[in-house]
């Protein structure tokens, strides 16, 4: 899976999740992990005022798209490291 196959792939997540984050929006590029691509997202409304309280729920971190498989899924909030490692144990790798 190339950059732009995962981009549109993390777009696609954005759209259908998470709930009552309507104006979800990938921001800079994606980071090659290896095993996945990780891409950065926030809310238009938070890029727009840099207001906290416009700022995604507290919990859900970037996207992360599985370059073997397309899946796409968020990683948790937690240093992006930890939440690789987590990601990973998870899917068996």
């Amino acid at each position: 899976m190339d950059v732009t196959q995962a981009r549109d792939t993390a777009t696609r997540l954005l759209a259908a999740f998470p709930p009552g984050v309507p104006d979800a929006v990938l921001t800079g590029g994606a980071e090659d992990q290896g095993w996945c691509w990780v891409l950065q997202w926030t809310t238009r409304r938070a890029m727009a005022s840099g207001s906290p309280d416009d700022a995604p729920p507290p919990g859900i971190g970037p996207v992360a798209v599985d370059k073997a498989t397309g899946e796409a899924f968020y990683l948790s909030s937690v240093p992006l490291p930890v939440a690789l490692d987590m990601a990973r144990a998870a899917r068996g790798r």
